[in-house]
């Protein structure tokens, strides 16, 4: 194999389709044959979304045949953590995503080169027989309740495991709160800076949030359990492809928070996101599905109790999204901030978790 900062290509600009077949020559998964020729476009949803660094490949093979992929290369829309994300992207596809217990898309090439910094990642094009979403979109109650249920399939296995330990390359659960709490003290995140900008869009209880101190840190970390298993921390519409024959699993993608997680947040992103504002209320019935699942895949320390709190924590956590998402100086990302504030600050509000901070 050549040298990896020899073969990874920096951006789109140098990705040929001689660069991609020696990429695909040197991969075990790529079993067709090589390309002819590519054309090089964005791919649905990535003109609304967040990354700036994804790529949709069409292309005529040897053999005649029409096939389509995905490329990926590290995200430089402004985040200080793109580094941690790519590296996070490739680990999974990598190494986990064989194992992980929920289902994703091939991976045909994941390099990343620690020198440059450079990283690319060949998927699959997820196109035929479902949908992918974008940041505008809203899922119905039976779709979000699928989705939890293929998640609770990755939870329950890696759940407080040796396995889970030993993944000493992923970020763990207090190494996000104690970083988000780092940011928050060096002023690199500030509620207020955010109140200065959007504060006419905030709830009167959340302008109180985000107008005092202290409010994402070990207080907070406190009140989750010490349960822990494989999250993604991001699965949104934007970042699944849901198959329209509903006895297929959804297939998730995006692995960039990739954590060694509390269920609260990755299950507070889900359903807060996922669901339309007015479904809110089925928060409860949602959870217990999950909490079902979870106890048949042989969970037997979690209750209905515990996976409340930890889920109403997990909004709390995820009320310093916006405020993070509007650091970056891309526009994107303030757009993010804005379609997802009304859809987390609903979620607080129906299911009290204000209270946990009195």
């Amino acid at each position: 194999m050549a040298d990896i900062s020899e073969l990874v290509p920096a951006s789109i600009g140098d990705l040929s389709v001689e660069v991609l077949n020696a990429l695909l020559e040197d991969s075990d998964k790529w079993n067709n044959p090589l390309f002819e020729s590519i054309e090089i476009s964005v791919p649905h949803g990535a003109i609304d979304g967040m990354s700036n660094a994804v790529w949709r490949i069409d292309g005529i093979l040897a053999s005649g045949l029409k096939t389509s992929l995905i490329v990926k290369f590290r995200d430089k829309g402004g985040a200080k953590s793109a580094d941690q994300g790519g590296m996070n992207e490739v680990l999974f596809y990598s190494e986990l995503a064989d194992i992980a217990g929920v289902e994703s898309p091939e991976s045909y090439v994941s390099l990343y080169d620690n020198d440059s910094r450079k990283m690319i990642i060949v998927l699959e094009h997820l196109d035929c027989g479902g949908s992918i979403g974008s940041i505008q979109t809203y899922l119905d109650v039976p779709e979000v309740e699928r989705i939890v249920l293929a998640l609770a399939g990755m939870h329950a296995k890696w759940w407080n495991s040796p396995e889970l330990a030993a993944l000493s390359q992923v970020r763990t659960f207090e190494e996000v709160i104690s970083g988000g709490a780092k940011l928050f003290a060096s002023g690199h995140f500030s509620g207020k800076r955010f109140i200065s900008q959007y504060g006419d869009r905030l709830h009167p209880d959340i302008f109180r949030m985000y107008d005092t101190a202290g409010q994402w840190g070990p207080r907070l970390q406190a009140g989750f359990s010490a349960n822990r298993t494989l999250c993604n921390y991001d699965v949104a519409a934007k970042n699944l492809f849901l198959p329209t024959d509903t006895s297929k699993p959804p297939i998730f993608f995006d692995w960039s928070l990739l954590t060694r997680g509390s269920i609260g947040v990755e299950l507070a992103v889900v359903l807060a996101y996922c669901l339309r504002v007015e479904d809110h209320d089925k928060f409860q019935a949602i959870l217990v599905a999950y909490l079902d699942k979870m106890c048949e895949l042989g969970v037997a320390n979690l209750s209905m109790e515990i996976l409340w709190n930890e889920f109403r924590h997990g909004l709390l956590v995820r009320m310093a999204a916006p405020i993070a998402l509007t650091t970056r100086d891309y526009p994107p990302a303030h757009d993010l901030a804005l379609e997802i504030l009304p859809r987390i600050t609903s979620a607080v509000l129906e299911s009290s978790a204000l209270e946990l901070l009195s």
